[in-house]
């Protein structure tokens, strides 16, 4: 009677204990990379068309370089451990430390990041200002200096 209900169990692995979560959370960092950087979106670094990772090894580095380890250990610190929830987080940071850095950015309330014209002005005081290094990139890039 005991082998019967255990041919039945389904292990739901939710939390990284028998697999590794990181393909979730560079899941999560590459949607926010493709957030940044495609021309579908906020076209950061003004490049199109956007490539997205071609393997393993490119979707682990994109990911982290937008979504940095230190940064997803804050998160899971504080009780924030849904990747997508993350994710968001991570974009709200982008979003607002970019709005920091751009004089004129009070022309871009009320804040729709979801509008076509609201982001077409936010590309625009993008790059009359040069301002598409945020500061999540600045600390990676210290890091490795």
């Amino acid at each position: 009677m005991v082998e019967t209900a255990l041919e039945k169990i389904i292990v739901f692995d939710l939390d990284g204990v028998i697999t590794s979560e990181e393909i979730y959370w560079d899941c999560a960092g590459l949607a926010l990379h493709e957030l940044l950087y495609s021309s579908r979106y906020w076209n950061l670094d003004g490049m199109s068309p956007y490539h997205p990772a071609t393997n393993a090894r490119e979707s682990h580095e994109l990911s982290r370089e937008v979504f940095p380890e230190w940064l997803i250990l804050s998160f899971k610190a504080r009780a924030l451990n849904s990747n997508w929830d993350t994710c968001y987080a991570g974009a709200s940071l982008h979003l607002i430390d970019l709005l920091a850095q751009l004089p004129r950015s009070s022309e871009l309330r009320p804040f729709k990041p979801w509008d076509t014209y609201w982001l077409v002005a936010l590309r625009e005081q993008i790059t009359e200002t040069n301002k598409a290094e945020s500061i999540l990139h600045r600390a990676k890039r210290g890091a490795r200096q």
